[in-house]
């Protein structure tokens, strides 16, 4: 089927000629095939897009990774939050004792708050990031708060590894830090991605 170049009425496809207005169809192009019709008379339906899968993040990744400057963020909250802490408890027990409880207190800030505060610190609250198990980004428990709390006070006896253990989410495809792969969580930008709460 053929439509006239010139007058736009219908003609049959092989004429050469069109029946109203006598102009040449040679240049009139085939009518493009209409679309199968929808009994319903609905419009096709686009395809569903996850909102959390954008163009930059590769099938099979995890969306909504917290990015590395509030992970940052919350540690310097956090951190604030322990040395004003820490200053008071270690009153007069000396540099080692000094020590020893700004360790102890650290490893239990860290352990309680994500295991009762649904993955959450100070820090990580105030930046809208959250801790969850890498397997199903259910909440971390109290087991798994103890080992990525444990694994995060050990590295920094050594300083190096503490500063190793802050650097590696840089390079790391799902920016976890060592106490983060050790314990299997991850943590999620609560804006793109909260995560499933149990």
């Amino acid at each position: 089927m053929a439509f006239c170049p010139k007058c736009g009425a219908q003609s049959d496809q092989g004429e050469k000629f069109c029946s109203s207005c006598g102009a040449s169809l040679d240049a009139a192009a085939p009518a493009a095939a209409a679309p199968a019709s929808d009994p319903s008379g609905a419009l096709p339906k686009a395809p569903q897009v996850d909102p959390t899968q954008t163009a930059a993040t590769p099938p099979g990744t995890i969306p909504g990774l917290a990015p590395y400057s509030k992970r940052i963020g919350g540690y310097l909250i956090d951190g604030i939050i322990l040395f004003v802490a820490g200053i008071f408890l270690s009153f007069g027990s000396g540099n080692y004792g000094g020590n020893l409880i700004g360790l102890a207190g650290g490893f239990l800030y860290a352990f309680i708050l994500i295991a009762v505060w649904q993955g959450h610190t100070v820090g990580m609250k105030a930046l809208k990031v959250r801790a969850v198990n890498a397997a199903d980004q259910s909440s971390v428990e109290w087991g798994t708060s103890a080992i990525r709390s444990a694994i995060h006070a050990v590295l920094w006896i050594t300083f190096i590894g503490g500063i190793l253990d802050l650097l590696w989410p840089l390079w790391d495809e799902k920016n976890q830090t060592l106490h983060d792969k050790v314990a299997k969580t991850i943590v999620l930008d609560e804006t793109v991605n909260p995560g499933a709460v149990n």
